[in-house]
């Protein structure tokens, strides 16, 4: 079984080997399988020589007999042609040139010449990709031989052949537990401050070896400063979880023909599921490994909405019934510091609390931002973040947090909602705008007494 294909070829210039007008002798193709006898090559051979391959890297795929530059430019994409190669004499050879077609194919051959009365048979074996293997995208097949110019028209035989099947791809799998626990498994689910190790196997499915494996930490969340420390080459691995979200590691097994198996495992990391609303300032902008002692101090606070709560945070000094890292924590709130990060658990009530950041250091324009999420239980309800520049102790307001819903209210809640928890209206509603009356314009004189004549 055959398939024939005709290719036009561009013409020839005059002084180089025929009249004027007179184009150039036509190239044909046809695709025969393995031991076809109909495709028997007849003739005389042609002796053949190869030269330096790299001179061929980037031509477009396809069949090519070069006798002249405008040949040659044909065979590359436009404008994109190199000098013609030193092998070749336009005016005594020929180039024979092939690249493959076919996606999959991983071998092309120029294999012998012949010429008879009428043309010239190239002979090209094309081995495609077995089954289950991966052909190499980073080169596309090629072969180019010189041979005596000839002026006949050329006929291609390609023999389409099939390589060995490969197989199964590498087989990977990768599972992760909290230190300590006795389970290993894709999916589990950790707290702040916990050590998660993870742990990958591999296996060859086929006849071709495994060459590279890796474990890495493919995704955590913003302001997460986390990453692999590894206990047992690079098979076995251990992060610290810092903040609140879904921390995913990948596992990958790449085998000699380039193909990749992954497997991933994830952490989920939420607060406890209570009744409780957990407050966790992070940072973003920030490259994971850069030193997290060199943001900006921030301090994230907490008064409760209450009567005796003269001041803001922020707008004032410290209340007795304020919440933050660095004093005693009061009953209804609790912080602490996880790297550059800061959780807060507010417990639940039906008080409003207020909630501010304050900067203790400047935050410069485009530098890394603070983002505030709150969580009522084990589900978030609410994330904000401050791009804005900061002077050093100045803070930023988040309004008033709803201790039962976790809802952050913000500044300009109504003073109503805070009076409902037991707030003082002085503390949210805003002030009113005073105008000042009008004094009425004085009575204008009579001219007279201007001491202006009528």
């Amino acid at each position: 079984m055959r398939r024939t294909s005709w290719v036009p070829v561009l013409a020839l210039p005059a002084a180089l080997v025929t009249p004027a007008c007179q184009p150039s002798p036509a190239i044909s193709v046809v695709h025969v399988v393995p031991g076809d006898p109909a495709d028997s090559l007849r003739g005389d051979a042609v002796k053949i020589r190869r030269s330096a391959q790299d001179a061929y890297v980037g031509a477009r795929p396809g069949y090519y007999i070069v006798r002249s530059t405008e040949d040659w430019a044909s065979a590359w994409p436009k404008g994109e042609a190199p000098a013609l190669p030193e092998a070749l004499d336009p005016a005594r050879s020929m180039l024979v040139f092939v690249v493959a077609e076919n996606r999959d194919s991983v071998g092309l051959a120029i294999t012998k010449i012949m010429e008879s009365g009428d043309r010239i048979h190239v002979a090209v074996k094309e081995t495609r990709a077995g089954a289950g293997c991966r052909t190499n995208a980073e080169r596309v097949p090629f072969d180019a031989v010189v041979a005596p110019r000839s002026d006949k028209p050329v006929k291609f035989h390609v023999e389409d052949a099939r390589g060995e099947a490969c197989g199964d791809m590498p087989g990977v799998t990768l599972n992760c537990r909290v230190a300590g626990a006795l389970a290993w498994e894709p999916a589990i689910r950790a707290r702040p401050g916990d050590s998660v190790e993870c742990y990958m196997t591999s296996e060859t499915r086929s006849n071709v070896p495994i060459t590279d494996t890796q474990l890495f930490l493919f995704e955590v969340p913003a302001g997460s400063n986390a990453k692999f420390a590894y206990t047992s080459g690079t098979s076995r691995a251990a992060f610290k979880v810092d903040v609140f979200g879904t921390y995913t590691a990948r596992a990958e097994a790449t085998d000699e023909i380039h193909r990749t198996s992954v497997a991933t495992a994830q952490a989920s990391v939420m607060p406890a599921q209570t009744r409780d609303v957990t407050v966790q300032l992070v940072w973003k902008n920030v490259a994971i490994g850069d030193d997290p002692t060199a943001l900006p101090r921030v301090k994230l606070r907490a008064v409760e909405e209450t009567a005796s709560a003269k001041k803001r945070p922020g707008l004032g000094t410290q209340t007795a019934n304020e919440c933050a890292v660095d004093h005693p924590r009061p009953e209804f709130c609790d912080v602490k510091a996880v790297g550059a990060n800061l959780q807060m658990t507010v417990k639940s009530s039906d008080k409003h609390i207020l909630l501010d950041v304050l900067y203790v250091d400047e935050r410069a324009d485009k530098g890394p931002v603070v983002c505030v999420q709150v969580y009522a239980g084990s589900a978030r309800t609410s994330e904000t973040c401050d791009a804005t520049h900061r002077d050093a102790n100045e803070s930023w307001s988040l309004g008033r947090l709803d201790a039962r819903t976790g809802k952050l209210l913000g500044p300009e809640a109504d003073a109503s909602n805070a009076a409902d928890a037991g707030a003082s209206p002085a503390l949210t509603a805003p002030l009113p705008r005073v105008i000042p009356p009008v004094k009425p314009a004085p009575p204008i004189p009579p001219l007279e007494q201007r001491g202006v004549r009528p």
